[in-house]
């Protein structure tokens, strides 16, 4: 019985290889590559990327990982939400009801009175909480995640500081895209030392950003005083 042969070519290394008719994948001989013939009459051949398949595969569950996780996180916010309007409306049901009570027979002040306050307390406070403090503190760990950098939480206030010492502690922390701009308004710098900070600015926004999460290439701008 005669076995027709075909010859191909290794798209990895070109080496010339040869093939039984009917076969629709091999190994290359020369550098292990994996082939797929995917179309038998005009011999396209498919290279196997194998180490690109596994990271693909690997980048799915990854994305389905975080998908899961983000979902579940939503999924406990729910939940505290649904616990905190239970637990507000239950607290509301009370006093109305102490209040109609108190309408008829007195002595129930006070009960209404601690009533108020237990109920002013869980409403504000657990609302700030489950509605702010929760997503900010998600919000973070996910900047985090991604390579965020917390801003040092000791270098404010910024006017008067060096500019050298803050920008050293800046790039130890991880930041590198920092400006620094000298105002050039100093002539023997009797009042105010050379180097002296006048304002820094993140994304362009003076404020407080300590305690922060921010990218390592956020652009940080700092204004100080110089000859």
């Amino acid at each position: 019985m005669s076995i027709t042969v075909k010859t191909i070519k290794c798209p990895e290394c070109g080496a010339t290889l040869q093939i039984e008719e009917d076969r629709s994948q091999l190994y290359c001989s020369y550098c292990g590559t994996p082939i797929i013939i995917t179309n038998e009459n005009e011999h396209i051949i498919r290279y196997v990327d194998e180490a690109e398949i596994i990271k693909a595969e690997t980048n799915k569950m990854v994305s389905l990982n975080e998908i899961n996780k983000e979902e579940r996180n939503m999924f406990n916010v729910k939940i505290l939400a649904m616990v905190w309007g239970a637990s507000t409306g239950i607290l509301i049901l009370i006093t109305i009801l102490l209040v109609i009570l108190s309408l008829n027979n007195k002595g129930y002040e006070i009960a209404i009175m601690i009533m108020l306050m237990i109920t002013g307390t869980v409403g504000i406070y657990g609302g700030v909480l489950v509605f702010d403090e929760i997503p900010k503190k998600q919000e973070e760990k996910e900047k985090i995640r991604q390579g965020g950098i917390r801003f040092p939480r000791n270098l404010e206030p910024f006017q008067g500081k060096d500019i050298k010492n803050v920008e050293y502690a800046l790039r130890s922390a991880g930041f590198y895209n920092i400006i620094c701009i000298n105002k050039h308004d100093l002539t023997l710098g009797l009042m105010i030392r050379h180097g002296t900070i006048e304002s820094l600015s993140v994304n362009g926004i003076v404020g407080s950003p300590s305690g922060k999460i921010y990218m390592p290439d956020i652009p940080i701008t700092i204004v100080y005083h110089g000859r």
